[in-house]
Formats: C-alpha cells, structure tokens, sequence
C-alpha cells in the first residue's frame, strides 16, 4: 500500500488494524511529524482529574518530559485545552506563547498545537515544534494536523473502551 506523503492516509489504514494503543499513539505521532515536517513533538493525555501526561514523545530527551506533564509548553497545551482548537505560533493571535518559559529555555521557535478528540470530548493534545525555523509551520497547516489528530482520537478512545 503506497500511501508515502499522505499521513492521514497513511493513519487511516494504520487505524483499521492497529489494536495496540501505545503502538497507534506512536504511528499517530510518527503521522503528524511527517505531515508538518516538525523536528520534534509528543502526544499528551488529559486525565479525569485533569492532569496532563506524555505518552508518547519524540525528539525530546528524558530530563524535557520528567515528572508527570514533564517540562512541556503549558502554555500552549493549556491554551489549546482552554479553547478546544488549535493553534500555530505564525498566528499573530498566538504569539504570547513564543514568550513561554518552556519554550524559550528549549529555544523553540515555531509551535502547532491540536486538541485529540474523541467520544465527543477532548482526549488531549498534539504537540509539534521546530527550534530552528520560525516559519515551520503556518496557519492553513492546523487544518490537516486537526484532522489527523481526530482520526487518531476516534480510535484511540475506541481502543480504550
């Protein structure tokens, strides 16, 4: 099956046969860093009692995601969560979150953020950066990267249930 260039094509035949859900949070990440071409990224969970936790993470070393959300943008997670749609530091609108803590001590420059949903709700959220491109990503890439990341949390919850 060639589906090479076409994550989302790629994860939807992914999703019709992969049962294990740490091996899809894997493809679904390995997918949206391809599709944006993002240097790095990681997949969050938000729990019942509201905490947040990697599941999976790629491009990070182990000291970036220590403890329970790790030292991952807050800012951008939380904003995403608060506003259930995504969102890419191109933005004007979103340009406070350039100025996170996390993000200038990582020395990133370039964030797309999108909210996992599924079972009508949000899961958590997908998370892509670039330390070295200020202009990686633009806006017009949250409409495919929001895609992926619905597809992946239809599933992802399915797998769950």
């Amino acid at each position: 099956m060639e589906t090479r260039g076409d994550p989302i094509r790629w994860l939807r035949a992914l999703l019709e046969r992969e049962r294990d859900p740490a091996r899809l949070r894997r493809l679904v990440l390995d997918a949206a860093l391809e599709l944006l071409a993002a240097e790095r990224g990681y997949l969050v969970r938000r729990r019942a009692s509201g905490e947040l936790e990697v599941e999976v993470a790629l491009g990070f070393d182990a000291d970036e995601l220590r403890g329970p959300a790790g030292q991952i943008s807050r800012t951008a997670v939380e904003r995403v969560l608060e506003r259930s749609r995504g969102l890419v530091t191109a933005s004007e609108e979103d340009w406070e979150v350039g100025d996170a803590t996390s993000l200038r001590q990582s020395r990133v420059t370039c964030v797309a953020c999108v909210p996992v949903r599924g079972g009508g709700e949000v899961w958590g959220v997908l998370y892509l950066d670039h330390r070295f491109d200020p202009a990686a990503f633009v806006p017009e890439d949250l409409e495919p990267l929001q895609a992926l990341a619905d597809l992946a949390g239809e599933r992802l919850v399915a797998l769950e249930e």
